[in-house]
């Protein structure tokens, strides 16, 4: 997402293709932190994957209020609050400085799950945090 964010010209970005519900052992936290990393670092949207509605296995309406989807749900209740789209990501750390954890932009599930993300809005104002 940071590296999305920082191109020019500037683009729009969603992430749509990363863990998935009910598939390779992506953890409720795991699914969670995709959405917020990806929101709070610029991007304009966020997909949410599940096997078992990709599969249409025979129990997929059950799936549609998954914990993931409820996790997503808080997510979406607190953006709608605020003019998010205005908020900035906050990679110089302006916002929340200190400890913030190894930043890690590789896949590997070992690093980077302590890093806190952060966005603030245009004043500096206010700023929104995901924490692990």
């Amino acid at each position: 997402a940071k590296r999305d964010y920082e191109r020019t010209p500037p683009k729009p970005f969603v992430l749509l293709e990363s863990a998935y519900e009910g598939e390779r052992d992506a953890s409720r936290q795991r699914i969670r932190e995709q959405a917020w990393w990806a929101m709070l670092s610029g991007a304009a949207g966020h997909a949410l994957g599940s096997k078992a509605i990709y599969l249409m296995d025979a129990d997929w309406p059950r799936h549609l209020d998954s914990p993931a989807v409820r996790d997503l749900e808080v997510l979406l209740r607190l953006l709608e609050n605020y003019a998010w789209w205005r908020f900035k990501p906050d990679f110089d750390a302006r916002c929340v400085a200190g400890d913030r954890g190894t930043f890690s932009d590789t896949t590997d599930p070992a690093l980077g799950h302590d890093y806190v993300v952060a966005a603030c809005d245009e004043s500096r104002g206010l700023a929104l945090a995901y924490v692990n």
